[in-house]
């Protein structure tokens, strides 16, 4: 247990996103390195406190993306352009301790920086008019996205050396089926209205809520591959017509879809490597785990998630 929890939260301190928000959001330090900066003059003499913390964020932000590669750039814009909007959301809808006149301050800023640092890894600012919620629920997605690419990576990477299943799997596994189940249980069934490729449910064709066996892949242990075409991760389909069910909302009324996290037989065979009893049902919460000669890791697989119920 005590092995994949240190080796958990070693590789979420390790995860390239995770330090970026950290690094934007350190206001203390961003301040004391950046302020007095030419580019944010305009901003620091306003003596609004959150507006220098947004603008100081920002600069961080811009001088950390220059120095990445191609595809983390473009990950983390996508992020800070995420953040900036909640930022807008928050202290000119909700605090209300800036003005939109000031924001423009920000606005200016990014297409600034943009043009000075941006270089080859460019990052322009994308403007989204959204409330709290939406900008929340795309937040997640696509955190849970970066994420999942990040621990596939050393998944994949660590398996060519090995021809046993090895506990970087078993993180990547573990990631995909707690999220696959938070995503579902949240959501349960799409409004009729919702375009394709809503702004909450949609980053990419690869994390994509109306794909789910795409964006929560599954890892095989008897071929040692990713599946991304899983049949036992369910669609979430469209919510009952009004019309049709009235007066029920749209939780109860896909309750019959609720997914549950991996269950006590399960994780019984983890441990013991005996196979599958066939469930009485159509849908189960997740393939079977089989692998030898890893009791031990098996072992603190099992007391992490039971430490986790």
């Amino acid at each position: 247990m005590l092995f994949l929890l240190y080796l958990h939260d070693f590789y979420e301190q390790k995860f390239p996103l995770n330090i970026f928000i950290k690094d934007i959001e350190d206001f203390i330090h961003n301040k004391q390195r950046y302020s007095d900066s030419p580019d944010l003059k305009d901003i620091i003499k306003e003596n609004n406190v959150e507006l220098t913390n947004i603008g100081c964020a920002v600069y961080r932000g811009y001088t950390y993306l220059s120095a990445l590669n191609k595809e983390n750039s473009r990950k983390f814009c996508n992020y800070l352009n995420l953040w900036l909007d909640e930022q807008k959301n928050t202290h000119l809808t909700v605090k209300r301790d800036i003005n939109e006149d000031k924001w423009v301050l920000i606005e200016n800023l990014c297409n600034k920086l943009n043009e000075k640092e941006g270089g080859n890894r460019p990052c322009e600012r994308h403007r989204k008019e959204k409330n709290a919620t939406e900008i929340t629920k795309r937040k997640n997605l696509m955190v849970y996205c970066a994420k999942r690419d990040f621990f596939k990576g050393l998944c994949v990477e660590s398996q060519r050396k090995t021809t046993i299943i090895n506990d970087k799997c078993l993180l990547f596994y573990k990631l995909t089926n707690e999220n696959y189940t938070k995503f579902y249980n949240e959501i349960r069934c799409f409004d009729h209205s919702l375009d394709h490729n809503d702004y909450r449910y949609y980053i990419s064709e690869d994390c994509d809520l109306n794909n789910m066996a795409k964006t929560f892949p599954t890892f095989n242990v008897e071929t040692y591959e990713i599946e991304y075409n899983d049949k036992s991760r369910i669609q979430i389909e469209k919510c009952p017509s009004t019309s049709v069910v009235t007066g029920v909302d749209h939780a109860s009324a896909n309750s019959r879809h609720l997914i549950l996290d991996s269950d006590e037989n399960e994780i019984t065979r983890v441990v013991h490597h005996t196979p599958p009893v066939q469930p009485s049902f159509d849908n189960k919460a997740s393939k079977p785990i089989y692998y030898a000669g890893l009791s031990a890791l098996g072992i603190a697989f099992t007391s992490m998630v039971l430490y986790k119920v």
